[in-house]
């Protein structure tokens, strides 16, 4: 056993030695060739493609846009095989976390049934410029590999979908910010801006949203259209935004507002909220009082018909106030509360047949009281003709 290790230690020593020997004397240019062709051969029998991505422009003045774009398509691929890991990006909350793959580390990944395999690189060399310290230069680099036979797929498909996933993730799970202007007394002050921001970080969404479904889902619509409708408001000549548009009206007096305001092609969308209808009850009953289901749910829905009231009315009543209180007895305050805008409801309708039959009545009586004035009116100006023409049969000849 020692001999054979001392035979592979001369063997190794003798091939070091040879290759030294053969780096110095052999002239550089066959050595270019020799290791051109050597490419060649091998690649006649290696049947896969390499594209590389690096990570600086051939100006190496700024960093492809490629290279810090694809890291975001491979973040989940690369959190669930690679072995080593490096964290590219945190969020200012902290509660998000992108990985990616560390230098000399490969993942593999499919498309359309095409396996295709990543991996990062690193090269080293020293440093061409004169400094004290001098740092050696790193140029890193992302290379594709896959079949000769797909290449087709890859150039024309799959790396315009890895740029267009990769630019959307970081849009996806960019921090919500709240913009304000800061006061003019702090714009001297050293590193000081115009504008401060705060997280913007709401639990409000659609799924909490109390909002018929039918409303619901065609706002959701017109949203996504919007979002991906780039091209189309290129095709048709308009700017692709709403930054300067109204997209909700809030207010229950819309006509007090300029009509400037809520002129044809300012609102994107009219969204004209109603009253609480039964599946918006059943979506607050979900959130509020985390129920799918009860027996009470009918008696609800019969009254929700009958009577009308607003989310926010119903929403008080689900709401649960105290830990002696269950969802049984909120949804029975929300049924005596309907019952009494029953009631209002009715009242509210009598007073205004009321209303209606004193008003009918005090405009008949007020033609009875002008029908009577104007044949009052009329008689006088009979009796006055009448005078009028006996004065002008009395009236002497001239």
């Amino acid at each position: 056993m020692e001999l054979f290790g001392i035979n592979i230690g001369s063997t190794m020593a003798a091939l070091m030695l040879g290759w030294t020997m053969f780096q110095q004397f052999f002239p550089y240019h066959l050595s270019c060739l020799l290791e051109l062709y050597t490419l060649q051969i091998a690649a006649f029998f290696y049947p896969y493609i390499q594209i590389t991505f690096p990570e600086f422009t051939f100006d190496r003045l700024t960093r492809s846009e490629a290279y810090v774009t694809i890291p975001n398509y491979l973040a989940a691929i690369s959190s669930a095989t690679a072995r080593r890991l490096k964290v590219d990006f945190v969020k200012e909350n902290c509660d998000s976390v992108l990985l990616a793959m560390d230098d000399y580390e490969e993942v593999t990944g499919v498309f359309h049934d095409v396996k295709v395999k990543w991996s990062s690189m690193k090269t080293v060399r020293p440093s061409q410029s004169v400094s004290f310290y001098p740092a050696a230069d790193e140029r890193r680099s992302l290379t594709l590999t896959v079949h000769s036979r797909h290449r087709e797929l890859v150039t024309s498909g799959y790396i315009a979908h890895v740029l267009k996933e990769g630019k959307a993730i970081p849009s996806r799970n960019r921090q919500r910010k709240l913009y304000t202007n800061n006061s003019s007394s702090e714009w001297s002050m050293c590193n000081a801006t115009k504008w401060s921001h705060a997280a913007f970080d709401h639990p409000a969404s659609f799924d909490t949203l109390a909002m018929a479904t039918g409303l619901k889902e065609g706002i959701k619509k017109d949203l996504v259209k919007f979002s991906q409708g780039k091209d189309y408001y290129n095709s048709i000549g308009k700017t692709w935004k709403r930054g300067e548009r109204i997209i909700v009206f809030s207010t229950n007096y819309i006509d007090s507002f300029d009509p400037t305001l809520i002129r044809r092609g300012r609102m994107d969308m009219h969204i004209k909220m109603s009253y609480c209808c039964f599946q918006a009850f059943k979506l607050l009953a979900r959130n509020y009082l985390n129920l799918e289901s009860h027996e009470l749910f009918g008696e609800i829905e019969v009254l929700l018909e009958e009577t009308k009231m607003t989310l926010a009315d119903v929403a008080e009543n689900l709401m649960l106030k105290s830990e002696d209180k269950g969802a049984e007895s909120c949804l029975r305050n929300l049924i005596e509360a309907l019952e009494q805008s029953c009631k209002n409801e009715a009242a509210k309708l009598e007073e205004v047949v009321k209303l209606e039959e004193a008003t009918t009545k005090l405009k008949a009586t007020k033609s009875e009281e002008n029908v009577a004035k104007m044949e009052s009116t009329v008689q006088v100006k009979e009796e006055e003709m009448g005078e009028d023409s006996e004065k002008c049969v009395a009236a002497p000849t001239p």
